[in-house]
C-alpha cells in the first residue's frame, strides 16, 4: 500500500500550531464534527460526512502547500 492511500492525499504536510490557525475544517458546512482539524494533513481513517458545501479552497493551507481538489474531511 503506498503512503498517499493509508495516510491521506497530501501526507507530509505539518499539522503544527501556525499551519493549523489558517485551517478552516471547523468552520466549513461538511465538518464532521470530531476534534479534528487538518484533514489535508490527515490519514483517511475516519467516517464519511456528508458534502454540504466545502471550503478547502480557502484555506491558507491549501494556497501554501499547492493542494489540489477539495473535501479533504471525506474519507474517499
Amino acid at each position: 500500500m503506498n503512503n498517499s492511500k493509508k495516510y491521506g492525499r497530501y501526507f507530509g504536510i505539518c499539522p503544527s500550531y501556525h499551519h493549523a490557525k489558517a485551517c478552516k475544517c471547523v468552520v466549513c458546512p461538511s465538518y464532521p464534527g470530531t476534534d479534528e482539524m487538518m484533514y489535508c494533513a490527515r490519514g483517511t481513517d475516519r467516517p464519511a460526512g456528508k458534502k454540504m458545501g466545502c471550503l478547502c479552497t480557502e484555506c491558507g493551507g491549501y494556497k501554501k502547500f499547492g493542494l489540489e481538489g477539495d473535501y479533504f474531511c471525506q474519507n474517499l
